[in-house]
């Protein structure tokens, strides 16, 4: 671990103290909606009640996009293939686009249709199969524990390389800051935090344009 950027970490401070403003402030709409009968708390926890509205699933997407991949290893390998990286990458904007679009809306009818939550209640919903809907969950948290795992590495290594601390440090602190707002505050914690490292995301691109 060498010498503290201090420049550098305060506004890492900022920006993690407004996660956990965001965490607990979703936690009171939680808490309302475990009074609620039916699946009241369910709703409020896994889908923000549906009430979120376009512009923070707007950026929750973009977000969820632009991870450390985009922003760490994309330069990265940009630079070693060059264009075709490029175009390859470029793909997830119409991607995002046509899904929405074509699928978004057919989701949403029928998730309130059927009063799904979740992926599984769809499944479960569709082929009446509990084998199915267990190993569909299986692999949810499998393949979700692969790509979170990259996340947080490339996060780490950002903060150990921009602030100076060590990465065992900095994986600690990022892991637990995400697992406590996404606990206590559920699917609304996370969107909204999206939506704030996705205006955050988008400043900081026009800024490094710019002054590039």
């Amino acid at each position: 671990m060498g010498d503290i950027n201090w420049d550098v970490l305060i506004p890492f401070l900022i920006y993690f103290v407004l996660l956990y403003v965001i965490g607990f402030y979703s936690v009171s709409f939680v808490s309302k909606a475990s009074t609620r009968s039916g699946k009241g708390f369910l709703e409020e926890y896994f889908t923000g009640d549906r009430d979120l509205g376009g512009f923070v699933l707007a950026m929750t997407l973009v977000a969820t996009y632009l991870s450390a991949g985009s922003f760490i290893g994309g330069p990265g390998s940009a630079y070693t293939f060059g264009l075709a990286w490029v175009f390859l990458a470029m793909s997830q904007m119409p991607t995002g686009y046509f899904t929405l679009s074509v699928l978004g809306k057919k989701f949403a009818i029928v998730a309130r249709k059927i009063n799904a939550v979740t992926v599984t209640d769809f499944i479960k919903e569709r082929y009446e199969s509990n084998l199915l809907v267990i190993l569909c969950s299986i692999s949810i948290v499998f393949f979700m524990i692969a790509a979170m795992a990259a996340q947080w590495i490339g996060a780490a290594r950002l903060i150990e390389g921009s602030v100076g601390i060590s990465y065992t440090t900095a994986l600690l602190f990022f892991g637990l800051t995400i697992l406590i707002y996404t606990t206590i505050g559920g699917y609304r914690a996370v969107a909204l935090t999206d939506a704030l490292q996705g205006i955050i995301m988008t400043i900081g691109t026009v800024v490094l344009i710019v002054g590039a």
